[in-house]
């Protein structure tokens, strides 16, 4: 990868080669008299040399074997990655600048969370990390490094991870899991537990009892049951304020009381573990005698063994 001029001292010779993989260049067939051999360009990686020029005179039948040297150029590598966890970030893009100098470069992390760089020079360098992938937290804190030519040095970058927050709704008595409590969510202006709260919506817990916000910013949110599901009545306690912070996944749980209830709950007779799955019809006897009666429904006990 390092070009070279070879210039005919008394001849009209002029011809530029590149080293191949090996770093050589090999040339036959020249007509003997005297040369010059310039270096005009180094390898990739390697600093260029100017002082690199040499004469040879080159007699017929001969052989000369010229050697030139080259300074590797400093490496710097960046590595970025999770605070908790460790793993690396790709997609994370840097500013590298020279310090005290008005050139600056920008480059992004690989699926390793890595950048190499192999072409800079002797210096002070600052470097600052511009943007990151959504759910990543912007790590705001420059640093300094020092490269030296024919070392590598390497920073690493750590960001923390924007919080998932998620609000799990329950029946009181059984510890089921209850669909369609619908709540409001409000975030504090400025990440504040006072002033203004901005509202982000209104939710509904599906299935699984669950709202899941995914990821959020960091900072204070407000959530409020505001309809409680059917059969059931709203918890004195409805409204709760939470500090999200980076890196701490949280689940707000929130419980109801049925307004009446039958509880049944199936049970192993040896262990007292809880079964799920057994099922149960119920109905309503007008009178006294335990016969007959309205069907009120059919039910299948749950992972508490309750219905």
């Amino acid at each position: 990868g390092t070009t070279f001029h070879i210039r005919g001292i008394d001849s009209n010779y002029s011809q530029d080669f590149v080293t191949e993989d090996d770093g050589k260049i090999q040339l036959e067939n020249l007509v003997p008299g005297s040369y010059e051999i310039t270096e005009t360009a180094a390898a990739p990686g390697y600093e260029f040399n100017p002082e690199n020029r040499k004469s040879v005179e080159l007699e017929a039948g001969g052989t000369v074997q010229l050697v030139f040297y080259n300074q590797k150029l400093a490496v710097l590598e960046i590595l970025k990655q999770e605070k908790i966890s460790k793993k690396p970030i790709p997609g994370v893009t840097f500013t590298i600048r020279e310090k005290g100098g008005a050139k600056a470069d920008d480059y992004t992390t690989d699926a390793a969370g890595k950048i190499t760089l192999t072409n800079l020079k002797t210096g002070w360098y600052t470097v600052t990390e511009k943007s990151v992938p959504d759910g990543v937290i912007l790590n705001t804190a420059s640093k300094d490094v020092y490269l030296e030519k024919g070392k590598t040095s390497s920073i690493v970058f750590e960001n923390s991870i924007k919080p998932i927050l998620q609000i799990e709704k329950l029946d009181s008595v059984t510890k089921d899991v209850l669909s369609g409590a619908e709540f409001r969510v409000w975030y504090g202006e400025n990440g504040s537990s006072v002033g203004n709260f901005q509202e982000l919506g209104t939710f509904h817990t599906g299935t699984d009892g669950r709202i899941d916000l995914g990821q959020v910013d960091v900072g204070w949110y407000r959530i409020e049951e505001i309809s409680a599901p059917s059969g059931y009545q709203l918890s004195a306690v409805n409204k709760k304020d939470v500090f999200m912070r980076a890196d701490e996944n949280q689940t707000i749980t929130f419980e109801n009381t049925p307004k009446s209830a039958i509880v049944i709950k199936k049970v192993d007779a040896d262990t007292g573990k809880p079964l799920e799955g057994a099922y149960f019809r119920v109905r309503f006897l007008g009178g006294t005698s335990g016969t007959g009666g309205t069907v009120i429904g059919e039910y299948t006990t749950s992972s508490n063994g309750t219905v």
